[in-house]
């Protein structure tokens, strides 16, 4: 597992058949508009399966008017426009050991596991201060997360987000999806807070100070004792919930991977079998490049 720093700790449904009015119209709210002819919702049709990498496999609706051939480009073309308004924050170049640890990074993997085109919308340093920026994230953080008008931060609420457009990340029924939804946020709250800790502790500038050597080794207690509990969680199975990857071990393994005390804490095979099952699935190694080229690109100098 490799080293986190201080620095990079600051950077961070399925439809009832018998909705209300009132709930139908708030999910609706939530959804992009319909695309194509078929006025298909893009988080619907892609919950289906029906929109995937940009093209709209369905059939056209029979009312359509231009013709079945015309229809369907129309659809398709319409879809593709509509799914590339997918925009990711992120920051234009920072130092060397974050890369490849900034929180857009999630964001990215599930995107490319769920096959959503998407832009970068790269930023400086002094940019994510601005009022503009902070009207997309309050706490001037990557990444933000726009989509057809809908506005999201938070990376964890973003993936949930991505998750619930698609099986391929949240299983469709209801007890798979509370596993994985639990799993997500007891990545995030139970266990990344105090992994943030011992990485604000021990990499401070000037290392660890006298007088919290004893905080560190708490707080090195205390994590030994969430990672026992995930190992025996996890067993012999491959992934978190219903035996296939999620959302939730998309989170997880985004977790843990900052993770660096190996003299510290007890080892655990299990965890980094399944830590690097999860690190070499094609989806991250795409985002991971992503992510890399773009400050490749703008390094100064």
């Amino acid at each position: 597992m490799r080293r986190a720093t201080a620095a990079r700790s600051g950077w961070a449904t399925q439809p009832s058949t018998a909705e209300n009015p009132e709930r139908s119209t708030e999910r609706q709210a939530r959804r992009p508009e319909a695309i194509g002819c078929g006025r298909t919702p893009l988080a619907e049709a892609v919950r289906l399966g029906k929109v995937s990498r940009g093209v709209e496999t369905e059939s056209p609706n029979p009312s359509c008017k231009t013709g079945a051939a015309t229809c369907g480009r129309e659809a398709q073309s319409k879809s593709e426009t509509r799914l590339n308004e997918i925009k990711v924050t992120a920051f234009r170049w920072v130092p060397p050991f974050v890369q490849g640890f900034v929180r857009d990074l999630r964001v990215r993997w599930a995107l490319e596991e769920v096959g959503l085109p998407y832009g970068e919308r790269l930023f400086s340093a002094p940019e994510h201060a601005s009022t503009d920026y902070r009207a997309l994230q309050p706490f001037g953080q990557v990444p933000a997360y726009e989509e057809d008008g809908l506005v999201m931060f938070e990376s964890g609420a973003i993936v949930l987000h991505i998750a619930e457009l698609s099986a391929v990340l949240m299983p469709a029924d209801a007890a798979g999806r509370a596993g994985v939804q639990a799993w997500m946020f007891a990545a995030l709250k139970s266990i990344e807070p105090r992994l943030t800790m011992l990485n604000v502790i021990d990499f401070q500038p000037g290392g660890v100070q006298e007088g919290e050597k004893a905080l560190s080794k708490r707080v090195v207690e205390h994590i030994d004792l969430r990672l026992s509990a995930l190992a025996v969680a996890l067993g012999d199975h491959p992934y978190l919930v219903t035996g296939r990857f999620s959302a939730a071990d998309l989170l997880m393994a985004t977790v843990l991977r900052t993770l660096d005390a190996p003299d510290r804490l007890t080892p655990r095979p299990i965890l980094d079998a399944y830590l690097a099952r999860c690190l070499s699935r094609p989806a991250y190694q795409k985002a991971l490049a992503g992510q890399m080229a773009s400050f490749a690109a703008n390094a100064p100098g």
